[in-house]
């Protein structure tokens, strides 16, 4: 967890769990893994719920940007997939397996395989995926001051393991829509564009901004009108981009980091124009304009002479507010 992070287009980072498994190539060099592997984890083999007091930290976050009266973007889960079907043992940091009791609260397991319960009362149940999602989407709806950017490699999951957000104890007239989550899927090539972003787009009531990461972008992209892609998997009717608040583009870093070809990003950018959707650009990586691998800190930020630090408009940000302010309201 990290409150003040490095991203630029986030504030902080918060991650309930670790670990997840490859799905695409933008897997390949998988920085996440790295980063958990290095300090004695087994990012594809365990998913390791993180502590409770590191949990509280959003919260106090909250309180924080309340006072401010400003947003704090949060991006979610950068070491996981939220919407990944895992259907493997949930564990804590010591590897001991955790279970749920029915009313929501976890137990950590240190007695074998054996189901901890109080004589006479009810029994858990041990901790699957389906928990922790809702834990993570409990603790977002306890948070209406964090906007929680979620970013998927499995948008076609999404909308079945989304949780329905609950005021006052009822089920929310927006059918779980919730207005401090944006919602991303990574798009690093054409296979994956026509794949996940109209699975994306089905989300669309859901969230007030879905967005787009194409980084590492290990290919040219054309968000064309999918109703005419004899290539494309689904058949939606209209283009790519209509519905995508926002475009994030980037090249891959590390030591094994491929290139990204300048004509990729300067494309994708002239796309984003053309459909009025912001455009961010992260990096280079580690190899800059030219084709010379320098190293991520050299090759730096700069697209056809300048940053690109565009975000979700100020209409998207309104809906926001305004979907906040009817559920204060009660409507």
């Amino acid at each position: 967890m990290v409150k003040d992070t490095g991203i630029q287009w986030a504030d902080s980072t918060f991650n309930p769990w670790q670990g997840c498994s490859k799905v695409s190539p933008a897997c390949g060099n998988c920085y996440a893994m790295d980063h958990v592997n290095r300090y004695g984890g087994d990012f594809l083999g365990k998913r390791v719920m993180t502590s409770d007091g590191y949990w509280k930290e959003p919260l106090k976050w909250n309180k924080e940007a309340e006072k401010s009266g400003q947003m704090r973007r949060v991006f979610c889960a950068s070491l996981s997939d939220v919407f990944e079907d895992y259907q493997g043992p949930i564990v804590n940091h010591k590897g001991q397996r955790l279970a749920v009791w029915p009313d929501g609260s976890r137990i950590t397991i240190d007695q074998g395989d054996i189901l901890p319960h109080i004589p006479g009362g009810p029994r858990s149940h041990w901790m699957t995926m389906s928990d922790a999602r809702l834990r993570l989407f409990n603790l977002i709806d306890s948070t209406p001051n964090l906007v929680w950017m979620i970013l998927t490699k499995r948008p076609e999951n999404i909308l079945s393991m989304w949780s329905e957000k609950m005021v006052n104890n009822a089920l929310s007239p927006f059918k779980g829509k919730r207005y401090n989550v944006w919602l991303g899927t990574t798009v690093e090539n054409q296979e994956q564009a026509d794949k996940r972003i109209p699975e994306l787009l089905k989300c669309r009531d859901l969230a007030p901004v879905l967005f787009l990461s194409c980084e590492p972008l290990l290919g040219p992209v054309e968000f064309s009108d999918v109703s005419k892609r004899s290539d494309c998997v689904s058949q939606l009717g209209e283009p790519a981009l209509n519905g995508i608040g926002w475009v994030i583009c980037g090249g891959e870093s590390g030591k094994n980091a491929r290139p990204m070809h300048p004509q990729w990003a300067l494309s994708m950018r002239d796309q984003c124009k053309a459909a009025g959707v912001p455009f961010h650009f992260k990096q280079w990586g580690e190899t800059d304009a030219e084709g010379n691998r320098v190293g991520k800190k050299q090759a730096g930020r700069l697209l056809d002479g300048q940053e690109w630090n565009e975000l979700p408009t100020e209409w998207h940000l309104q809906q926001m507010a305004d979907d906040a302010q009817r559920l204060d309201m009660g409507y």
